[in-house]
């Protein structure tokens, strides 16, 4: 049985793509939400009830003299009950569910010692299936109290968040790529209040999830995991066990938190299904943000962050119902491997801003290896791998990418034709006559306006191409031809596609032989505000 699993996980395996694998009949859609929703019997109920105290000594029990905390939200990931003045709480749960604090603004939950919230307790009665991976353990007992301590943390109305798209580790090289790549530059920040990893941080091989955890441990802030469909667990029935090991390891797989003015939601959006799986809410989860938010001040701002898109779910219409009467919703995704950003409408011409962040592992730690034997692994659009940094202020917020090992600065790459590179893969694209600039803008946007300027002459605005960009078309050119991947390496995994942030101009014909300079701006509404300049050579100079 074990290896027709694997088998099977090998043949559907889905990279990141959306593709046939989310796309079900209705009636089969409407049976998975049903299906992974805990309407369970009465029988699997029980009522657990404890207090939320101010852990004063940091000792994580409840001492005498210590704070009761009054107003805090704990959750069973559907129904959400308050803490009364004596900070008491008591919340009814069936088997699968798992209840948690929802952090309060003002207040730190505790960490674990790899800087996890662990404001949890799982409930699982009943007997689990044997599973490949470790998961969660039966509960045999629950305790006549489940007290949570939290801090008092103050927090500025502005913050920054580092967002973590896929890491998608396979095997302990992977772990040690992202080790020396991620590791170092969120240790040497100070000016991270949290990191968001948007799922697929393993690639099926689920130990990997407690190599990402020797990761985070050297962050000096919390860290939150979203569940993404790499991070499953394939035992049948799906509905107990799909998230059992990502629970044992990181707690609740759909949770939501408050900092400062803004409420973050963390979803989890992976249905299994008998060809992989298909992207969607359940119902107990539609349920969960529907109270969620009713304890949300209209003013703050409310952000998504879940693996698949929200923009091709299959059921997103039900979550964007849910914020129908909200002004101020953010959504950040992962998956996709690329950088992108959609705009979906909803409510009366309101609008869902949704930053996919591209990936850490860029595509999947594939290609060929740098100087240092990391690869490349440059993503789709022509992106480098990296990661996010969202600045809140407020209900209001700014972002910036930032890729690995590469300046803050470094937000353009360009390009411009040279015909005597020595390179044969660098190749003119069809249509071209030789003097176009292509601006490849990773942060990129339709709401992006990038313009160029030629040896200091005027500014011009640059026109946003559906093109691939020239280098990857040159990784391609090296594939087709057998020369990549070279010995040791792994094929990058690029596609023939266009990407979604490249902008292209033209300088002047008839320009002088010798050496000129194009410099290149490009600024958004989002705190983008970018310039590069690089220099090319007409005629021979040999």
């Amino acid at each position: 049985m074990k290896n027709l699993w694997k088998k099977w996980l090998r043949t559907w395996r889905s990279r990141g793509k959306i593709s046939d694998t989310m796309k079900t009949q209705s009636f089969c859609y409407v049976f998975l939400l049903a299906a992974f929703s805990f309407t369970n019997s009465q029988s699997q109920t029980t009522s657990i009830t404890g207090t939320i105290y101010l852990d004063i000594n940091k000792n994580n029990t409840y001492d005498t003299g210590e704070e009761p905390l009054q107003d805090v939200l704990v959750s069973n990931g559907r129904d959400i009950v308050i803490s009364t003045a004596e900070g008491r709480y008591t919340i009814e749960v069936n088997h699968g569910q798992t209840i948690f604090v929802i952090k309060p603004s003002g207040f730190s939950l505790p960490l674990d010692e790899f800087g996890i919230p662990n404001a949890y307790f799982h409930y699982y009665p009943d007997k689990m299936v044997p599973a490949e991976y470790p998961g969660l353990s039966i509960t045999h007992e629950v305790p006549k109290n489940v007290n949570f301590g939290l801090k008092k943390s103050p927090e500025s109305d502005t913050f920054k968040v580092a967002m973590l798209g896929d890491l998608q580790m396979r095997n302990q090289e992977e772990i040690n790529y992202a080790n020396r790549l991620l590791t170092p530059e969120l240790y040497k920040r100070d000016d991270l209040s949290m990191a968001v990893l948007l799922g697929d941080i393993a690639d099926d091989n689920l130990n990997i999830l407690n190599g990402m955890r020797q990761i985070t441990k050297h962050f000096k802030m919390a860290s939150y995991p979203v569940f993404g469909n790499h991070d499953r667990n394939l035992e049948k029935p799906w509905r107990y066990n799909f998230t059992s090991t990502f629970k044992k390891i990181f707690g609740p797989d759909y949770y939501s938190a408050n900092y400062g003015k803004v409420h973050f939601i963390m979803l989890n959006d992976i249905l299994p299904t008998e060809k992989g799986y298909t992207g969607g809410i359940t119902e107990d989860q539609l349920t969960f943000i529907e109270n969620d938010l009713k304890h949300v001040p209209e003013d703050y701002l409310i952000v998504f962050n879940q693996h698949i898109p929200i923009y091709s779910l299959d059921n997103r219409k039900d979550l964007l119902e849910l914020i129908k009467n909200r002004e101020h919703v953010l959504a950040v995704s992962g998956h996709r491997h690329i950088l992108e950003q959609e705009f979906i409408p909803y409510a009366d011409g309101k609008e869902l801003h949704e930053v996919v962040a591209g990936a850490v592992c860029g595509l999947w730690w594939d290609g060929e290896r740098d100087w240092k034997g990391i690869p490349v692994a440059v993503m789709g659009g022509g992106a480098p791998k990296g990661y996010y940094v969202f600045t809140f202020t407020g209900n209001q917020y700014q972002m910036a990418y930032k890729a690995l090992e590469l300046p803050p600065e470094k937000q353009i790459n360009l390009w411009t034709w040279q015909p005597d590179r020595g390179d044969p893969g660098m190749q003119l694209p069809n249509g071209f006559k030789g003097n176009e600039v292509l601006a490849n803008v990773f942060a990129g946007s339709v709401r992006t306006e990038v313009s160029m300027c030629v040896d200091d002459g005027k500014w011009v605005p640059m026109q946003k191409a559906d093109l691939q960009d020239p280098y990857i078309a040159r990784i391609l050119y090296y594939e087709k031809k057998g020369t990549y991947p070279t010995p040791g390496q792994i094929r990058s995994g690029l596609r023939k596609e266009p990407s979604r942030h490249l902008w292209i101009g033209s300088y002047p014909e008839g320009l002088s032989s010798g050496s000129h300079k194009v410099e290149i701006m490009a600024k958004d509404p989002y705190g983008l505000n970018a310039y590069e300049v690089s220099f090319f050579i007409l005629g021979k100079f040999d």
